[in-house]
């Protein structure tokens, strides 16, 4: 998480050096749906013309676990499948950070048109620290007291490299503020999917910034409700 801030900082002085030069538009925002998941986040955008706004976002997941019911995905959150434990899996705590780079393509022709579509492409680098009980459902008759769960506690930290397009629509709000609804689609890489594919840890999940709940999907839909300040 230390090196995602750092990269971050060295990313936006090099910008804001960058932009000073220029008379561009320059915007901070957060994304507001993020924040039900307790991601806190912040991102920075620069219109360098009428046709691309290059962007980087930067977000830190506090605890997924304390979310009962998931926004983004319409469902409340219960205990996933454990092949190996033929049992359950309890998250305990999910926390981690992301850092995510891209360009937005806008459909429009001059920079006087404020409502308009776009499409983006981006990556995201996400670092997930999990902490969870595999919690065993199969009656052991050779332990030594009669206990048809079993809690066995874990932990795993996952980096994953997420791939992604997204298309959306922004519009004005008023002279300084305008905001962003968008439907993402990213495709990841993630550090452990060997384990995966032998099916020691099945399910894809929490990735900050790219996914959040537990899916047997490699592709990730994710809802973006972005709010944005011209500086």
């Amino acid at each position: 998480m230390k090196k995602i801030i750092f990269i971050t900082f060295i990313l936006l002085l090099t910008i804001s050096g960058l932009s000073a030069q220029t008379k561009k538009e320059h915007y901070i925002g957060i994304d507001l749906i993020e924040l039900t998941t307790t991601t806190v986040n912040l991102n920075y955008s620069c219109n360098l013309n009428a046709r691309f706004t290059p962007f980087v976002q930067v977000g830190y997941t506090i605890d997924y676990t304390k979310v009962g019911f998931d926004i983004l995905n319409f469902s409340s959150k219960t205990p996933c499948d454990d092949i190996i434990y033929n049992g359950k899996r309890e998250f305990k705590e999910q926390k981690g950070g992301y850092l995510k780079l891209g360009l937005y393509y806008n459909l429009r022709k001059s920079v006087e048109k404020q409502n308009f579509f776009h499409i983006g492409a981006f990556i995201t680098g996400s670092v997930a620290q999990e902490s969870f009980d595999r919690i065993a459902t199969v009656f052991y008759t050779l332990l030594p007291f009669n206990e048809p769960y079993l809690r066995h506690p874990d932990n795993k930290l996952t980096n994953s490299l997420g791939i992604g397009v997204s298309i959306g629509y922004e519009f004005k709000l008023s002279d300084r503020i305008k905001m962003n609804i968008d439907y993402q689609l990213s495709y990841s890489f993630r550090d452990d999917d060997k384990w995966s594919a032998n099916r020691r840890y099945d399910p894809f999940g929490f990735m900050p910034g790219i996914h959040y709940k537990e899916t047997d999907s490699k592709i990730f839909p994710l809802a973006i409700l972005a709010v944005k300040y011209r500086l």
